[in-house]
């Protein structure tokens, strides 16, 4: 390999990493601002809800079950905290897609 191809794949590498930060600085306030504004009505507040409370019941299930024990009943989180925790998810998952997007266009990019 010469030094100049050397230099040239360094510097992609590179590129590409701050390409990969720029996304994820744009990405994070767009999902701060996604997880208010699903917050604000009571349609989406139900939705926020029910995801909370789904990713609740699935991670005490497997947390339960891997320890070794039955599930028997899982305690339903308070409507506060269910809608805060289906917020957060939404708010990660944007932020998941927007950067595996961005992952895989890169990549195609590539080839």
């Amino acid at each position: 390999m010469t030094w100049s191809l050397s230099l040239s794949l360094f510097l992609d590498h590179r590129l590409l990493k701050l390409g990969g930060l720029v996304v994820k600085t744009l990405a994070k306030p767009l999902s701060k601002q996604i997880k208010h504004e699903f917050s604000r009505y009571e349609v989406t507040q139900r939705l926020l809800r029910g995801i909370g409370e789904t990713s609740h019941q699935i991670t005490s299930r497997l947390t339960i079950w891997s320890a070794g024990y039955r599930v028997r009943n899982v305690k339903a989180l308070e409507a506060e905290k269910a809608l805060h925790d289906g917020a957060e998810l939404l708010g990660e998952g944007f932020i998941f897609l927007f950067t595996g997007t961005y992952l895989v266009y890169e990549y195609n990019k590539s080839n």
